[in-house]
């Protein structure tokens, strides 16, 4: 995780390859769609397609 001062969007993200805690919202025939619990600076729904490999 990088963390910096502030909450700003590009100083506050996950990194590559990091293990996020989150809340499924949704799941469709083609992915689903998750808040991601441990960055609120993310309001934003992350989407996982179908064929990632999680």
């Amino acid at each position: 995780m990088t963390k910096k001062t502030g909450y700003e969007k590009e100083e506050y993200m996950p990194e590559e390859g990091e293990f996020l805690v989150v809340t499924c919202n949704k799941v469709t025939p083609y992915g689903a769609y998750f808040k991601i619990d441990e960055y609120p600076n993310i309001e934003e729904e992350a989407f996982c397609h179908i064929s990632e490999k999680i």
